[in-house]
């Protein structure tokens, strides 16, 4: 039997015979994440914070009116450096809205520091807004928008590529998305 090991990006092995190896070797480095319960997610219109509410919202909420999320990942294991290929985040809807026929309008960044810290209100979200990669992704079609609807983000992989080649970011750090 091989036993298999990745460890700071590099492939390991230990065989007592390799004549059973298949080469070439490939690993699947898909890392799937939930937020935490708690403040860990959010969304700020700029004026308020919720905090504690059940839903988020992102994207045009009225005629000329935008909201944005705070997706706070804690304890991030991706390498300083480390390619990034593909990253998207899921939602659920929960209720039709009728603004959002026109597409969604939102921009996904991510808070621009090394070890991101949660917002806990209002301050701290208009704080974060100032800071924002300099890598963005549109988000604008939402398509249908009915009850329990899991819709899917565009890849922002190079969201994320722009924090973890941050000089300071480590694997463990935290990471704040924003749509």
């Amino acid at each position: 039997s091989i036993s298999y090991t990745v460890k700071d990006g590099f492939l390991t092995y230990t065989a007592p015979d390799l004549t059973d190896a298949v080469y070439p070797v490939t690993i699947d480095p898909t890392l799937s994440l939930s937020i935490a319960t708690g403040a860990n997610d959010y969304y700020h219109d700029g004026f308020s914070f919720f905090g504690t509410d059940t839903t988020l919202r992102i994207g045009k909420v009225g005629p000329s009116a935008y909201q944005h999320a705070g997706l706070w990942f804690d304890g991030i294991t991706i390498q300083s450096g480390s390619t990034i290929n593909s990253a998207t985040v899921d939602f659920r809807t929960d209720a039709g809205d009728t603004y959002l026929a026109g597409g969604l309008g939102t921009k996904i960044y991510a808070v621009d520091e090394d070890d991101a810290a949660a917002a806990t209100n209002n301050a701290t979200c208009n704080t974060d807004d100032g800071i924002r990669t300099t890598a963005n992704v549109s988000w604008n079609s939402w398509g249908s928008d009915t009850n329990n609807t899991l819709k899917t983000s565009p890849d922002f992989s190079t969201v994320v590529q722009e924090i973890v080649d941050r000089a300071g970011w480590a694997s463990g750090n935290a990471l704040l998305i924003q749509p």
